[in-house]
C-alpha cells in the first residue's frame, strides 16, 4: 500500500513565537550561564519549545531527571546544540527538551 508523503510529515510548528524571532543564544537576551531550577527553565518563554543544555545539574533520585543546572546554551535545533557543547569546554552537560507540560 503507498504512503501518503504528507502522513509522514512533521507536525507544524505550533508555539506562538517562530525560531527566526527567538533570541539566540549569543544575543546576550537569555540568562545563559545561571544556575536555574527547572521551574524557572520550563517558565522561561524564551527556553521553551526549545532544547537547553544544562551542566552542574542536580537530578531527583527517583526519575533520574535534572532539577537544576546552569544553563549553558539553548536552540531549537538539536544537532546544532549538541555541535556547540561538543566544541566547547563542557564535556558533562545534560541536553533537555523544555516543553510545555514537563
Amino acid at each position: 500500500m503507498p504512503v501518503n508523503p504528507r502522513e509522514m510529515a512533521m507536525p507544524l510548528r505550533t508555539e506562538s513565537n517562530p525560531p527566526e524571532r527567538r533570541p539566540h543564544a549569543n544575543s546576550g537576551e537569555l540568562p545563559l550561564g545561571l544556575r536555574l531550577s527547572w521551574e524557572e527553565i520550563r517558565t522561561t518563554d524564551s527556553f521553551r519549545g526549545r532544547w537547553v543544555a544544562l551542566d552542574a545539574c542536580r537530578y531527583d533520585e527517583a526519575t533520574g531527571r535534572a532539577t537544576e543546572g546552569e544553563v549553558v546554551d539553548v536552540d531549537d535545533n538539536l544537532a546544532e546544540l549538541c555541535q556547540r557543547v561538543r566544541a566547547s569546554e563542557r564535556r558533562h552537560c545534560a541536553i533537555v527538551f523544555c516543553d510545555y507540560d514537563s
